[in-house]
């Protein structure tokens, strides 16, 4: 009997290491599809917390069309921080 048992132990524990393996988040398989490293769709090796590309890559399932900025280029890319102030007259002007 006890053999049954370590043989249905050991069954289940086997399909539920493939099953985790089919449905994990991402696969070394996508860096190699993409050309990226892990790390352009991943904050860090092994996280699950995305970059802005990896949230791209998560709903669209392809990194085309995603446009790679910097956070620099992010900053003046919004008018309100790259407009100059209007010119302050000096008082007794």
């Amino acid at each position: 009997m006890s053999e049954v048992r370590l043989l249905i132990l050991t069954m289940a524990l086997l399909v539920a290491i493939t099953l985790s393996q089919q449905f994990s988040f991402s696969k070394p398989a996508d860096a190699k599809k993409t050309g990226k490293s892990c790390l352009f769709c991943h904050t860090k090796y092994g996280s699950k917390e995305l970059t802005k590309a990896g949230k791209y890559y998560k709903e669209k399932g392809t990194l085309d069309g995603f446009e790679e900025k910097s956070e620099k280029a992010e900053l003046f890319s919004n008018p309100e921080l790259t407009t100059r102030p209007s010119r302050i007259k000096k008082a007794g002007s």
